[in-house]
């Protein structure tokens, strides 16, 4: 890959990560706005021009139209759901608001520390058609013991959500289990993040090296245990619901 051309996939890659942090464990589509709109007065002040769509307040995607992952949320998931990839989903369906079609094609290597990363089922010829969600907090230790249950399978699956999304409306049966509400489901394509302006002109990146600041942690971040075990009472973590 061209020097060029790597360094702007690197700048959308971590812009996507810096932008999707700042929401990932916001409550509505009014504080998801007002921390953007502060992003884009911050960027300008640096000389970096931040283009937001137009239409932000009516847009889709994480923050706007996801289920925001709150400590109920996850304590709910935990109690009623045994398998960990069908509790690993349910939170990523939340989150996300990705379709079925792009949640099942998650390959299990997806998952990169507190960021899920993926070319979209349409390719990624263009750095903005790569999917990158950032995991809320609270919902990192079920993505990552999803990542293991996988692994150790007696047949090791590649795709996160092996067995755990189907056309039978598999996911929608976990969601009533806990009693939670699947939000719109939105292709990454039509989200805001895939159209912010800066991302899609790559004309618009100043000269000079552009150097995304990583993503800080907060004291709102959830312990770094990553181990979770189902509870005994609903059977075998294997058993579909």
């Amino acid at each position: 890959m061209p020097h060029d051309r790597a360094l702007h996939w690197h700048a959308t890659v971590g812009l996507f990560r810096f932008l999707g942090d700042l929401v990932t464990v916001s409550p509505g589509r009014t504080h998801t706005v007002t921390r953007l709109r502060g992003a884009q007065v911050a960027f300008e002040r640096h000389g970096l021009p931040l283009a937001l769509p137009p239409h932000l307040n009516h847009m889709v995607g994480v923050g706007l139209t996801t289920t925001p992952i709150t400590e109920q949320v996850i304590a709910r998931i935990r109690g009623r759901v045994a398998n960990p990839a069908h509790a690993a989903a349910l939170a990523t369906l939340l989150f996300t608001g990705a379709p079925y079609r792009e949640l099942t094609f998650l390959p299990r290597c997806a998952v990169t520390g507190d960021t899920v990363i993926f070319p979209s089922t349409h390719g990624a010829a263009h750095p903005a058609d790569l999917g990158v969600w950032v995991i809320p907090p609270l919902a990192r230790p079920l993505l990552h013991t999803a990542v293991v249950f996988q692994e150790t399978r007696a047949v090791p699956a590649d795709r996160l959500f092996a067995d755990a999304i189907g056309r039978a409306g598999r996911l929608h049966r976990t969601a009533r289990t806990c009693e939670l509400r699947i939000p719109a489901l939105h292709p990454w394509r039509d989200g805001w993040l895939r159209r912010t302006g800066m991302l899609n002109f790559p004309g618009m990146f100043p000269r000079r090296r552009v150097l995304i600041p990583p993503v800080q942690p907060r004291s709102d971040r959830a312990p770094t245990d990553l181990e979770w075990k189902p509870p005994a009472t609903e059977g075998n973590p294997s058993s579909p619901h």
